[in-house]
């Protein structure tokens, strides 16, 4: 739960909170509810960590600001920061520690990103630099769900989880009503053919509205653990193929504990060690941030 990580994609992680519940069928093989059911604990309930855990954000930022750099910091790998079952009071402390940790790059990742809008600090304006919102994605169904919500905060950082991945997801062509379809990787709403000025309006009132936000960086992998379902190698690649031609950073996380046989290599637990891979996979790249374009100025 602390600084330490397995998580090949950040740095370190952080719970201001533990406990969650099940959403969508990404949760089935959730690695924190196994981890609560471990300890004898309900995962169902959300718990406050405590005040010492509290203080390692501040402790990892100024370490950050005395070695002249940044830490991914994944939060909250065993919560979700917009849940709406966690007291409020809770949201709002976790959003000070944000705010005055300005030299940790935070990654929000939830599968709730409708509640985004209404859980922001007032203090958001058109999105801190520090900060990075994502949602998860594991099939269509969820892109068509999420994505709009996501793509509608203004965020410096966009980012989409595809793990686990449970089908080919197509990020560039997310079909959401009466043909109304949405490419993430670029922001932009395509409505059918033939319906007009007026038909297209009425389409786009029934989203949230667009700000021209796109996502900036995709994370796929397969899942793990037990009765893990596989992830095709053609899913993967697909995807892969949608953020190169879109200029979109990808990081290519795991293969999975159950992986396609299409890979035609030797595999070893989740198959999340680049090492074992032909040097064609071993894709894991960082969006561009704006601290990044300060440096290169």
């Amino acid at each position: 739960m602390g600084a330490e990580t397995t998580i090949s994609w950040t740095e370190k992680t952080w719970n201001p909170w533990i406990g969650c519940t099940a959403v969508s069928p990404a949760c089935a093989g959730c690695y924190a509810a196994a981890r609560a059911k471990r300890y004898g604990e309900d995962f169902a309930v959300r718990r406050r960590t405590s005040a010492h855990n509290w203080h390692e954000p501040m402790r990892w930022n100024r370490q950050a600001d005395a070695e002249g750099r940044r830490f991914r910091v994944f939060c909250a790998s065993l919560a979700d920061v917009f849940d709406n079952q966690v007291d409020p009071g809770w949201r709002r402390d976790f959003w000070q520690v944000v705010l005055e940790c300005q030299h940790l790059d935070w990654q929000l990742l939830t599968k709730r990103p409708m509640n985004i809008a209404d859980m922001l600090p007032d203090w958001w304006g058109n999105g801190p630099d520090h900060v990075w919102l994502g949602t998860t994605v594991e099939d269509m169904k969820t892109a068509a769900q999420r994505l709009p919500h996501l793509i509608s905060i203004p965020a410096k950082v966009r980012f989409v989880s595809a793990e686990p991945m449970l089908e080919r997801v197509d990020l560039d062509r997310v079909r959401l009503r009466e043909g109304l379809t949405l490419n993430a990787l670029t922001g932009y709403y395509t409505p059918p053919q033939g319906i007009g000025i007026k038909g297209y309006a009425q389409l786009m009132q029934q989203v949230p509205e667009p700000i021209g936000g796109k996502v900036h960086w995709v994370i796929a992998g397969g899942e793990s653990g037990p009765g893990a379902r596989t992830m095709m190698r053609s899913w993967d690649e697909g995807l892969r193929l949608q953020c190169r031609t879109h200029g979109v950073a990808y990081w290519r996380k795991q293969l999975g504990s159950k992986p396609d046989p299409a890979w035609r290599i030797k595999l070893t637990g989740k198959a999340d060690k680049p090492a074992e891979w032909p040097e064609h996979l071993r894709v894991q790249e960082l969006p561009r941030t704006p601290f990044d374009a300060r440096e290169a100025a």
